[in-house]
């Protein structure tokens, strides 16, 4: 592959995130998340008022309001906010730090993937071309929701995980251990349910270490307690902030805003664990007509079965990692009240999982042939087109309360709004405000530009030659 090749997929994917940013619409729950990243501004945790919009809050004292989520994005968002407030839009704001963690996200799977399967560059980013702009990640790119971050944070969190795995024979780098513990106490942060996710690796890469390090039995002792000390030291500072700012808002360490907010409504932990609603939640995410995976991401859910079924396609150890990234998060989120994701696109809980699903897609591009190739580009084409009218319209087109059974979101709701008006990206909002276009033309050029620009890095990576 030409290394001119790669920076260039980069920047226009990255020009095509910008682009699709969203610039009109905000939720009862972006609003309030971006109140509180301006009070972090000025170190409070609560919120100056409400609007009568608002639905993701809590009031614990009179004039005293706190938003009913977790702590990690609107922290994040608090310092870029702080410094642009003045001068962009925070919709604009938040949708540059989403379209920079999908960005970044891009490049740790290049590296993830090529440390697996370094044997053909094009596959590696058609895989990842693929698994984003045909996907959730492309999506979630565009506005402010947890997704993005998330990518970024299960992404580098995998890599550092499969980094130490290879080296376990060896002497492990600190410095991926280290890493593996911010990215798992970032993903903490931004969703104290991911608790479940880092526990299970956590717990694998340390048995794992403990059968494979070659040492003798104290160098052995001392080497593993060592390696957990600087990762436990690392996560705790997270989990003691997570505490702080429970006790700053609720009054009690372990009782964070968003458990309150459950209890208030009557949903009393927000947990469902009956087998039978997680395996229905499963399906919901997965098949259901509505929003699943198949019905709008078809190559995630191949991707997904492949995964599943076909172990040998790495080795052994690397290839159960990747399984508990992928299964633990889809259970633990079946297991929400909210599997569904409320007011969103798609099964949104599933968005770092899409991203993951890029390293099974690779192998199996690399070892199929070309008229499989030919069915995964044209189901990628399919949701290709499908996000980009989805981006250019409206990011929450409805949600799955309003959909019949057999009704499907892209074409009873996405299509509507395409129909009747609705317009919210950055590029359809430049075309019409700087250039002076109007519609109908104004929005079929904003949707063909970004079209232009995916299938541009996805053909040039996918004949580039080996």
């Amino acid at each position: 592959m030409s290394k001119r090749i790669l920076p260039i997929t980069l920047l226009v994917s990255l020009a095509v995130f910008i682009t699709t940013i969203n610039v009109k619409y905000y939720t009862g729950y972006t609003k309030p998340l971006i109140d509180l990243s301006r009070s972090i501004c000025d170190l409070r945790f609560y919120l100056d008022r409400v609007e009568w919009y608002y639905t993701d809050y809590i009031v614990v004292s009179p004039g005293k309001y706190v938003f009913a989520g977790p702590i990690g994005t609107p922290l994040i968002l608090s310092a870029p906010i702080c410094l642009l407030g003045r001068f962009l839009e925070p919709l604009l704001i938040g949708g540059l730090v989403m379209s920079f963690a999908i960005f970044a996200s891009m490049i740790l799977l290049y590296k993830l993937i090529k440390e697996l399967d370094p044997r053909d560059n094009r596959y590696i980013t058609t895989s990842i071309i693929i698994s984003i702009f045909a996907s959730l990640p492309w999506i979630y790119s565009s506005h402010i929701f947890p997704q993005a971050l998330l990518t970024l944070f299960f992404t580098g969190s995998l890599y550092t995980s499969v980094k130490i795995i290879k080296q376990m024979d060896h002497e492990i780098p600190r410095r991926y251990i280290a890493l593996n513990a911010v990215f798992s106490g970032l993903m903490f942060l931004t969703d104290p349910s991911t608790i479940i996710t880092v526990i299970s690796y956590t717990l694998y890469l340390l048995t794992l270490m403990i059968l494979s390090t070659k040492k003798e039995r104290v160098s052995k002792i001392i080497y593993i307690m060592s390696s957990s000390l600087i990762w436990l030291s690392i996560f705790i500072c997270f989990i003691l902030f997570h505490l702080y700012y429970n006790y700053a808002t609720t009054g009690n360490l372990f009782t964070p805003p968003e458990l309150l907010y459950s209890s208030i409504k009557g949903l009393g932990t927000g947990l469902r664990l009956n087998p039978l609603e997680i395996i229905y939640a499963i399906y919901i995410q997965l098949i259901d007509p509505r929003k699943s995976l198949m019905t709008l991401y078809p190559v995630s859910l191949l991707s997904l079965i492949y995964l599943i079924t076909f172990p040998e396609m790495y080795p052994r150890r690397i290839w159960l990692a990747i399984i508990i990234y992928v299964l633990t998060p889809l259970i633990t989120y079946s297991s929400w009240h909210d599997y569904h994701g409320g007011l969103s696109y798609g099964p949104r809980f599933l968005t770092p999982i899409a991203a993951i699903l890029s390293i099974p897609l690779t192998y199996l591009l690399r070892t199929s042939k070309l008229s499989f190739h030919l069915i995964v580009l044209v189901l990628a084409s399919y949701s290709i087109i499908e996000n980009s009218i989805v981006l250019t319209t409206n990011v929450y087109p409805c949600a799955i309360q309003d959909l019949a059974p057999l009704e499907n979101q892209f074409f009873k709701c996405t299509i509507s709004s395409l129909l009747e008006g609705a317009r919210s990206s950055l590029i359809y909002d430049l075309y019409v405000n700087y250039l002076g276009l109007q519609d109908p033309l104004s929005i079929y050029l904003a949707i063909i530009t970004d079209l232009f620009l995916v299938y541009l890095i996805l053909i040039m990576n996918y004949v580039e030659k080996k």
